[in-house]
């Protein structure tokens, strides 16, 4: 017998104006901050060598913003781990194999 899918557990939806951490808690958001310094790298640092400015990676950390897309393959090239990690849907740091 086959389960609900994965996302079956996500919102139903989230307004703007939400508060993130109401249905994620803020494990995500420390991990995103945990790589960073993991890796010994300022907000600074790691925002250059993502391409972003530091007040974006900030937001990213605090929960105010999430990171979509190139934002987040950018994060998890320069912290090492995979895109599954850093969003809290996989517990091991690995990277994965990226068939392109």
């Amino acid at each position: 017998m086959v389960g609900p899918p994965f996302w079956a557990s996500w919102p139903k939806k989230l307004s703007i104006g939400d508060d993130k951490r109401a249905y994620w808690g803020d494990s995500v958001d420390n991990r995103f901050r945990d790589e960073r310094l993991r890796l010994g790298l300022s907000v600074e640092e790691a925002a250059a060598g993502m391409g972003v400015p530091p007040r974006v990676l900030e937001g990213w950390e605090t929960g105010r913003d999430e990171p979509r897309g190139s934002g987040l393959v950018a994060m998890s090239s320069l912290y090492g781990c995979s895109p599954d990690y850093l969003i809290g849907l996989a517990d091991g740091r690995q990277v994965g194999l990226v068939v392109e």
